[in-house]
């Protein structure tokens, strides 16, 4: 049977643009080589970074950021479309970062730059989050 487009892969982005050209009206074909979702997708566990501080001009960096944004709506719509629970959510990372304090603080301003909303936690602050860090740090961005 002809189709008119080929997707490699089955992981979100591979389903996400077959779903997207089926839309367009495009007959499509979706070939990977285990059960969808569990290949790249699986492995990536679905962490999207909001960019790479300091690489704006990246375009690998600006695609990320980019992605960033648009993620929350295409997850709703596939919640709705779908009735089935993405497990969308948005949420932070601890970044651990060693330097001086100016040199920290211009590494904080570097996320801002991509935004990345940042807080500065003092080592008791991580400990409620992360019980198994030592306390040695002076601080940590969230």
């Amino acid at each position: 049977m002809a189709v008119d487009c080929l997707v490699i892969g089955g992981g979100v982005i591979g389903l996400t643009t077959a779903w997207r050209l089926a839309q367009f009206g495009f007959s499509v074909r979706v070939c990977d080589q285990a059960a969808p979702g569990r290949e790249a997708s699986w492995a990536g566990a679905g962490i999207l970074p909001p960019g790479y501080p300091g690489a704006m001009s990246d375009p690998l960096t600006q695609l990320t950021a980019r992605t960033c944004e648009l993620w929350p709506d295409l997850a709703a719509e596939l919640r709705e479309v779908t009735g089935l629970d993405n497990q969308f959510q948005r949420c932070g990372g601890l970044e651990l970062a060693i330097g001086t304090m100016a040199e920290l603080a211009a590494y904080r301003s570097q996320w801002t730059a991509i935004g990345a909303r940042t807080e500065w936690l003092e080592s008791s602050e991580v400990r409620e989050l992360e019980p198994e860090f030592s306390g040695a740090e002076a601080g940590f961005l969230l």
